[in-house]
């Protein structure tokens, strides 16, 4: 299945170093840590959502989509059926941890609401 285990022990240690900060960050802030954790998340997926198959960057010049609307228009057909298959599952994936985000954001802000009253 992992064709490199350095590649799969360098994402276990990043997830769980991911862990440990998220962790860390909500035993000192609570609820309100689950909260902001499912904010970040959020805007991460949105942000991602924005720029796929667009230009990505903060200046965007007229030159840099009139190069990237003519690289797509010659792309044979399987290149643009290959790239709306990626788009869909970037775009499954994104909905998903959106989803993900606003749960935790409502569960952590609820629940901060609740533990104040």
């Amino acid at each position: 299945m992992f064709d490199n285990p350095m590649a799969l022990l360098v994402g276990v240690v990043g997830w769980l170093v991911a862990a440990l900060v998220a962790y860390v960050f909500v035993a000192f802030a609570g609820f309100a840590g689950i909260g902001v954790i499912g904010l970040l998340i959020c805007f991460i997926s949105l942000r991602i959502e924005l720029e796929s198959g667009g230009v990505v960057g903060t200046v965007s010049s007229p030159d840099s989509f009139r190069r990237q609307i003519e690289r797509q228009q010659e792309m044979s057909r399987a290149e643009r059926a290959a790239r709306r298959h990626e788009q869909s599952l970037t775009a499954r994936s994104v909905r998903f941890f959106l989803n993900l985000g606003i749960a935790l954001a409502l569960i952590g802000f609820g629940g901060f609401i609740y533990d104040q009253l």
